[in-house]
């Protein structure tokens, strides 16, 4: 019995009605690509490709339970960063949903998971470290070993704080040599000006300019900046003996020597272009060792005072 409503209309209604990969694909057309960056919209993809698509792809939109939500975050607990992004990313694409009209409001399925702890690893080079990849890197800078924009953008990355992505594609343009610093014009964060010492900007005076290419990290390609430094740098780090060492530990590295030399976390937090305080709270641990040796520099001197 159907109560005055077609069996065959349903039917057709339940037809048409998208499906969770159809709301991905707007997603990423009406959202992703408008507001987001694209190393952003890379990791959307993946998370889609990869965990969403596979196990939800197919289910009518308005058919998504939270049961189903759950199953595949308990199914990636393994990957705990990966469960957390994938919930993440479905919360807001369930958002748009509902303001696209394409399900019923307030109908939030993901709201009430517990995300899994993220172990995420720490790696900071230490100062014999750093010389071990000095030497690694002045090794292969005058044996011609690697291409010469390889060693140039992991001094970079090392001695300024910055993304690989910001480094890769640095512009002469954005290198302001007399207020020492770099103006970036977009990054992960936005518009922002990276401060830079005298030594890097030794390191720019000694790159060669490519006639034609904009970029100081350039490329094997006319008039292209390098793409790749992944295969480079392991080649590089193994030779260092840093085998455990990730490109992006570069910026770690940066600011453990800020926090160890004494800088606060807010000066560390400016350096990097962090925007939130709690992602510049990861170095905290690390500013110990001055506070440490200055409290022993007071303690000597009231001994003294005290008698």
């Amino acid at each position: 019995m159907s109560k005055g409503n077609d069996p065959s209309s349903e039917k057709h209604l339940l037809k048409v009605q998208k499906t969770i990969a159809d709301l991905a694909d707007r997603y990423l057309k009406e959202h992703a690509e408008i507001h987001k960056k694209k190393l952003s919209i890379e990791g959307d993809k993946v998370l889609l490709r990869k965990y969403i698509i596979p196990t939800l792809g197919r289910i009518k939109i308005n058919s998504l339970t939270s049961k189903d939500v759950v199953d595949l975050h308990y199914d990636l607990r393994d990957t705990p960063i990966a469960a957390n992004r994938c919930i993440a990313l479905l919360s807001k694409m369930l958002s748009l949903a509902e303001k696209w009209s394409l399900r019923s409001d307030a109908s939030s399925l993901c709201k009430h998971i517990d995300k899994y702890p993220e172990n995420k690893k720490e790696r900071f080079l230490s100062i014999e470290e750093i010389d071990k990849l000095s030497s690694v890197l002045k090794e292969a800078s005058w044996a011609k070993i690697e291409h010469p924009s390889v060693t140039n953008a992991i001094k970079l990355l090392l001695l300024t704080g910055c993304r690989l992505s910001e480094i890769l594609t640095l512009k002469w343009e954005y290198i302001d040599k007399l207020h020492h610093r770099i103006n970036l014009p977009d990054s992960k964060t936005g518009k922002k000006s990276v401060y830079i010492s005298p030594f890097v900007l030794e390191i720019f005076e000694n790159i060669e300019r490519k006639q034609d290419n904009p970029y100081v990290i350039y490329g094997t390609v006319e008039g292209k900046h390098l793409i790749n430094l992944q295969k480079a740098w392991r080649r590089i780090r193994k030779r260092a003996g840093l085998d455990d060492v990730r490109i992006h530990d570069l910026r770690h590295s940066f600011a453990s020597i800020g926090a160890a030399s004494g800088l606060s976390l807010p000066i560390i937090g400016a350096l990097l272009g962090h925007t939130q305080t709690q992602t510049t709270a990861r170095y905290a641990h690390l500013i110990g060792e001055p506070l440490k040796d200055a409290t022993s520099l007071i303690g000597e001197k009231m001994k003294s005072m005290l008698g």
